[in-house]
């Protein structure tokens, strides 16, 4: 593997890592969302666009989908899809999965709470 392409997949197992707190500031056509690890800022067109990361980078594209925003993280070799949407009782459910050519992960949740 190239040293490019393990940085990718270090940087993908961080974005699969679930913060237990966060905030997000959030407009139709762009995202930040701030954690302890630091910021995250994407713009939401569906455009693929270039995420430096140490030692390389990955790729991003960020859209919303019938009320959901939808993220896919991607390198040479796999994806991170991830899925931000409101349930019914006003909590942020994070719906992720994984993918490459040789298997697709099954879903994981996590449900936020509104402070």
């Amino acid at each position: 593997m190239m040293p490019e392409e393990a940085a990718a997949q270090a940087a993908l197992d961080v974005l699969h890592q679930v913060a237990l707190e966060f905030r997000i500031e959030a407009t139709a056509t762009a995202i930040s969302f701030i954690e302890p690890r630091g910021q995250w800022d994407f713009k939401i067109d569906g455009k693929t666009a270039s995420l430096p990361v140490p030692g390389g980078a990955i790729k991003v594209k960020s859209r919303w989908d019938h009320g959901a925003l939808r993220q896919e993280f991607s390198s040479t070799q796999r994806s991170l899809i991830k899925s931000w949407a409101i349930d019914g009782d006003g909590r942020l459910v994070l719906t992720e999965h994984v993918e490459s050519v040789a298997f697709m992960s099954k879903p994981s949740k996590a449900v936020y709470d509104r402070r």
